[in-house]
């Protein structure tokens, strides 16, 4: 009885995991200066839209798995990780790449490669999904799942097991896209969907406080998420 604790407690400084996907120009990376003393591990080729972010915002820039390992070591094993509250990953997609590239070097056999991609990939997410006391902002690329006639917006990594296990396993997964928001403008705005639809995948754990469309405002959105969780 005395490891009893009350339930919520359990959930109370875990931080916000969130994954946004959606297609080129709708605003993924530049939202990052929106979060709450965010660095960033830069992973993708294109790093223009970083070009305008305020000097104070930092990041590591990964171009192969062994630069990934070294961001993934420092994150957990540097005290200076204590001075940054968001974590952003630009991409998870192209991480998942990157593992694939250092596992293809390793085998010729096509199963074998997918197999150590996903092994790797996987621990670098869990890391972070389940880190505590750190919101983690993933952005993800967009892709499409054919369902017959069909087809229905995803985010895209390789492999189909880490299509299936990253947008279930986090707390949060959003498509970006410019869209018409009910009782919003006559014009599509940037907004983030929150659930889902037969043609675009989304979920919410908190369903309860977050809006259908979100603003694209990290600093708000995880602000909302932490209150309403306490009430």
């Amino acid at each position: 009885m005395s490891k009893l604790v009350k339930a919520k407690s359990l959930a109370a400084h875990n931080g916000t995991k969130l994954l946004v996907y959606g297609p080129p120009g709708t605003a993924k990376t530049p939202i990052i200066a929106t979060a709450p003393r965010p660095v960033i591990l830069s992973a993708e080729t294109g790093r223009r839209s970083m070009f305008a972010f305020p000097d104070n915002i930092m990041a590591w820039e990964a171009n192969n798995a062994a630069q990934l390992n070294e961001f993934l070591a420092w994150s957990t094993k540097s005290g200076e990780i204590k001075n940054y509250d968001t974590i952003c990953i630009d991409s998870m997609s192209q991480v998942g790449e990157h593992y694939l590239k250092a596992a293809n070097l390793k085998t010729t056999h096509g199963l074998q490669a997918h197999g150590f991609m996903l092994e790797d990939t996987k621990k670098f997410f869990d890391t972070f999904n389940q880190m505590l006391g750190k919101n983690v902002y993933f952005i993800a690329k967009l892709s499409y799942k054919e369902l017959g006639e069909t087809s229905k917006r995803v985010p895209n990594f390789p492999g189909n097991a880490l299509a299936a296990y990253i947008p279930h396993e986090v707390d949060e997964c959003y498509y970006a896209d410019r869209v018409y928001v009910p009782g919003g403008p006559m014009h599509p705005v940037l907004a983030w969907q929150t659930f889902a639809t037969p043609d675009t995948h989304a979920r919410s754990r908190n369903a309860h406080i977050v809006a259908p469309f979100e603003q694209p405002n990290l600093a708000a959105l995880f602000n909302k998420i932490e209150v309403g969780s306490r009430t």
